[in-house]
């Protein structure tokens, strides 16, 4: 009688390991995000002042100014259970660029079409185990389907859409007051999230804010900038070093 074959080492599955760095960056946006009417849409109109809108047409005309957009630069910085978390995406239709960095591991992200691409650190491929630490300076690479959701929020423009709310709650919309040298509006949900938006011009979303046992913030900015992201090399699959 033959000897059994050895059992093979039990991996994460594609998304699970990503979540491991990718998922919190959202959890920010996430939760802030949550509720709220996303789907309202307003009659057109030529550039209000936005404070003289109400709390939810504000919000509105956030997400429609976002979703108009060709591009957008997203950044966050935060703190969840006491560990810092921040990224910094450019997101543009069917395709992304950035960086993540989370309990000191930073990850690469690029997103063409539906491919995913990631350059971990040391500190990532090690969570991955010894075949992905073997790939160390090769990118891995994924159909977005098989990658964690968190990380299609991130590098999906129209996912991304759907976390632009400052979440339940009763909405309360605030004084104008500058905000990184732009007049804005803010909007307070009381769950206690702040969704700034620019008073004039287009109302363009500028800070999504919490506070809380998850406390930071998310910039918008670079509206219809170009965004140049390439395919990069050398890649592996990451299914093939997770057993995914």
């Amino acid at each position: 009688m033959s000897p059994s074959a050895p059992r093979r080492r039990s991996t994460p599955r594609v998304g699970s390991v990503l979540a491991w760095t990718l998922l919190a960056a959202t959890s920010v946006v996430l939760v802030a995000g949550c509720g709220g009417d996303s789907e309202a849409v307003l009659p057109e109109v030529s550039r209000p002042v936005v404070s003289s809108l109400t709390p939810q047409q504000i919000v509105t005309e956030a997400q429609r100014s976002f979703a108009q957009a060709s591009s957008v630069h997203i950044t966050g910085n935060y703190r969840e259970n006491g560990k810092p978390v921040t990224f910094d995406i450019r997101l543009a239709q069917d395709k992304a660029t950035g960086t993540v960095t989370s309990d000191g591991s930073k990850t690469e992200v690029r997103r063409i079409g539906d491919q995913v691409f990631v350059l971990g650190d040391d500190k990532f491929l090690t969570a991955l185990g010894p075949e992905a630490v073997k790939t160390k300076g090769k990118w891995l690479v994924a159909p977005s389907a098989q990658a964690d959701p968190g990380l299609a929020n991130l590098t999906d423009k129209q996912r991304f859409l759907g976390t632009l709310n400052p979440g339940n709650g009763v909405l309360v919309k605030e004084p104008v007051r500058p905000l990184a040298g732009t007049p804005a509006v803010s909007v307070r949900s009381s769950t206690g999230a702040r969704l700034f938006v620019a008073d004039t011009g287009p109302a363009n979303p500028l800070r999504l804010q919490r506070t809380g046992a998850i406390s930071g913030f998310v910039d918008y900015g670079d509206f219809s900038a170009p965004v140049d992201v390439t395919a990069p090399t050398p890649t592996v699959p990451l299914a093939s070093v997770t057993g995914g």
